[in-house]
């Protein structure tokens, strides 16, 4: 009991910190170095994460307990970023650090089961940044610098067949910040830091097609660094963010910007709920947020919080797992865009006039696009009217009951789609 309560009151004590409410969070971990990279098994019941002076760590989704930690590598303590990555069935892992190999886990086990090594013998100072492994686990795609001589800093693709762990190719480059495979396999997009100095250009989100390994166009830039690029869950759109605090969403097929979503200060990073709406954390100082938009540019809401470095959205649980200084934090992102639309505070604001003796306007916000039911109830939960079925956007909408043949009393709008439900009170006084 005694344990119980400490761990609620610490909870309660980072998330003031944070300035999040106890209702937002799922839960908050202290791992006590800065975590650079979170993302969950496909199944959403564990997550990995990579943190500066520490080894790979798996955690369990339902508490935030730390369950293993992989040995093979331990990230550097002046590490920027971490690979790591996790295949679409869930059964092995890869991540690499300062080494000429990356090391691929079984994830239940957490055994060594093999090496992915570079042409680069002998070189200690080869740093490995970013991977991603295609959805059909056949190839395994990183970003890697090395220095080939004391004048000649060099920035490359790695490309190796899974299976076999033959090194398929190697791509100069420059400073790659990001490699993301689409998940239909035709595509992967690359994104950059460019800098002269202490200036930071810039820099370009390129798009190359797999098995080929050509590039196909240069999508285009952001005014400063890509920190960020993920694809939306079909991989027709593409999603970048920067430090110029602008999110960009590209067609793939079309090879062109579709939406410009511009916010303040710089934007860490964004991730995709469905092919519509997207989860982007961003800010400077103490405002930072993470914000879910819809890709028309609509805010449907944020959650404050301290420094949004890295994400992973698992949407069969509706959770964003969240690398945040030197904490993890897990929250319900379905919570959090009903919290903008339909609450219990803002119940009369929704229905118009309320109490009616007429006709009462029922304006409402959905948070995903789907099949939906609405319909009046009386008290004993009996329908009285359908006022739909059938198919709407997300978005806000607008429906109006015409009370016949009813008597006064108090009625209930019962609201059900996809992962939302809500039920809105009417007094009907004749």
């Amino acid at each position: 009991m005694k344990r119980c309560l400490l761990l609620t009151v610490t909870l309660l004590i980072l998330m003031s910190n944070f300035g999040i409410a106890e209702s937002d969070t799922v839960w908050v971990k202290k791992i006590g170095s800065e975590v650079l990279q979170v993302k969950f098994s496909p199944d959403g019941q564990f997550i990995y994460a990579g943190a500066v002076g520490r080894k790979l760590m798996k955690l369990s989704t339902e508490t935030g307990e730390i369950l293993r930690e992989h040995e093979g590598v331990t990230i550097d303590l002046n590490a920027r970023y971490i690979p790591l990555d996790i295949s679409s069935d869930g059964t092995f892992l890869i991540s690499g650090d300062y080494d000429n190999k990356m090391i691929v886990w079984d994830a239940q086990t957490g055994n060594i089961l093999k090496t992915l090594n570079t042409n680069y013998s002998n070189n200690q100072n080869n740093k490995f940044n970013v991977v991603s492994i295609s959805k059909d686990m056949r190839f395994v795609i990183a970003t890697n610098m090395y220095w080939q001589s004391s004048e000649i800093f060099v920035n490359s693709l790695l490309i190796w067949d899974y299976q076999s762990g033959e090194l398929l190719k190697e791509i100069q480059s420059r400073h790659l910040t990001k490699v993301e495979i689409s998940p239909d396999n035709q595509y992967f997009a690359v994104s950059y830091e460019r800098s002269e100095g202490s200036t930071i250009l810039p820099s370009e989100i390129d798009l190359y097609e797999m098995g080929t390994w050509n590039k196909v166009i240069t999508l285009g830039k952001h005014g400063t660094k890509v920190s960020d690029i993920s694809f939306s869950p079909d991989g027709s759109l593409l999603a970048s963010c920067g430090w110029d605090g602008i999110i960009k969403i590209w067609d793939v097929e079309q090879k062109n910007m579709v939406s410009e979503i511009k916010d303040e200060f710089y934007g860490y990073s964004v991730g995709f709920i469905d092919n519509n709406k997207i989860i982007y954390g961003g800010g400077f100082f103490d405002q930072k947020f993470m914000k879910i938009f819809d890709i028309q540019s609509n805010i449907l809401g944020k959650l404050k919080i301290d420094h949004p470095v890295d994400m992973d959205i698992n949407n069969s649980k509706h959770f964003c797992i969240v690398a945040n200084s030197d904490y993890i934090l897990l929250f319900d992102y379905l919570k959090i865009i009903t919290g903008i639309g339909l609450t219990e505070t803002n119940v009369k604001d929704l229905i118009k006039p309320n109490p009616t003796n007429n006709i009462s306007e029922i304006n409402f916000f959905l948070p995903f696009s789907g099949n939906t039911f609405i319909s009046i109830n009386d008290a004993n939960s009996s329908v009285i009217e359908i006022l739909f079925n059938g198919f709407l956007e997300h978005g806000q909408h607008k429906l109006q009951w015409i009370p016949k043949g009813v008597p006064s009393g108090i009625y209930f709008c019962n609201i059900t789609a996809k992962n939302f439900s809500k039920t809105l009170k009417i007094i009907l006084e004749k």
